[in-house]
């Protein structure tokens, strides 16, 4: 068995004096080795963002064929089994990754999104927790744990995990838009649609708003702001969107 090497660096000390220097010798064969797994680590890692699992599966099964094993290789394979469809293998897998190293903070962010996939909202909220706890300066970390904590109903917890996803990159626009919904959940609609509004333009901006006061159940603030989205720009999405809600019933004349 032999794990991956990252990075091997070797510095060379010069001699004082006009001694002669000998020649540069070549690589160790265990180096040269750990380079090429990298790479094909790396190429399996490239497949799954390409879309192609299944390729990234077979370019990990030969590595482990040859002996590779880490923590790297599980956290590739899980990625590529949850590509694949087959979330089982890949939630064992992460499981079992979080059992020897609880600090690891990647293997619960993906444990994380595994769970939210499965619908199983409360066991992803307390994968996310365990992530930030893990990498306290993940941003991403910290956006998931938002998401999760508002799917299971805390505002208040998402607004908070979103504002710290934000100290940690202000320039995500999609983590201002979790933080928008997160505050129309918790009433604080002034500042959400600021929220909305830092995340894109006025009108994408309305729109957002208006599915947000929607799934709160206003439906009526959501009309005015999917009316106002249409004003700044058409757009087929909102119209379906203003379309769906119901119309006010005109007041009874005394």
């Amino acid at each position: 068995m032999r794990g991956l090497r990252v990075g091997v660096c070797a510095a060379a000390l010069a001699t004082a004096g006009c001694a002669a220097r000998s020649a540069v010798a070549p690589p160790p064969p265990w180096e040269e080795r750990g380079g090429r797994d990298q790479t094909r680590l790396l190429l399996a890692g490239a497949l799954v963002d390409a879309g192609a699992p299944e390729g990234a599966l077979q370019v990990l099964g030969a590595l482990r064929a040859e002996g590779v094993e880490g923590v790297e290789i599980d956290l590739v394979q899980a990625r590529a089994l949850r590509a694949a469809g087959l979330v089982d293998d890949a939630a064992a897998l992460l499981e079992r990754v979080v059992d020897r190293q609880p600090r690891n903070g990647e293997a619960w962010r993906e444990l994380g999104v595994l769970r939210m996939d499965a619908g199983a909202v409360g066991a992803a909220v307390t994968a996310f927790e365990a992530a930030t706890a893990a990498d306290p300066r993940s941003a991403a970390a910290w956006n998931n744990l938002g998401f999760a904590r508002l799917s299971a109903g805390d505002a208040p917890g998402a607004v908070e995990a979103l504002r710290t996803a934000l100290q940690r990159d202000p320039s995500d626009r999609r983590t201002r838009n979790n933080l928008g919904f997160a505050l129309v959940a918790a009433g604080q609609t002034v500042e959400a649609l600021r929220a909305f509004s830092a995340a894109g333009d006025p009108a994408s901006a309305q729109y957002n708003f208006g599915v947000a006061l929607e799934l709160r159940g206003d439906l009526a603030a959501a009309r005015e702001a999917y009316a106002a989205s249409l004003r700044l720009r058409a757009d087929p999405r909102v119209s379906a969107a203003l379309a769906r809600l119901p119309v006010p019933s005109e007041a009874t004349p005394p």
